[in-house]
């Protein structure tokens, strides 16, 4: 009985352990992954407003099509954006 206690007890401390160290050689890995994608895409964004001057006059898009098309793209961003993050954390 005693034996048991003793071998939970360390078998707990050693899952901790291993969950520290797992978690460590993850974050190391892949956050400057996340990050630079983080950074890309908030690059992108922001690229769409100073492409809008060109972008209509090859397209030959009027200022409200360009407004629309770019409402279109940010409220699907911000509509998708929690989601993905939080899709991470049930995996």
């Amino acid at each position: 009985d005693n034996d048991d206690d003793d071998y939970l007890a360390l078998n707990k401390h050693h899952n901790k352990k291993l969950d520290a160290s797992s978690t460590r050689k993850a974050s190391k890995h892949v956050l400057p992954w996340l990050f630079a994608t983080s950074l890309t895409c908030y690059l992108d964004r922001g690229n769409i407003a100073y492409a809008a001057f060109q972008l209509n006059r090859d397209l030959g898009f009027s200022r409200q099509t360009y407004g629309i098309g770019s409402g279109i793209f940010f409220i699907s961003y911000i509509l998708l954006e929690v989601p993905s993050n939080m899709a991470p954390a049930g995996y």
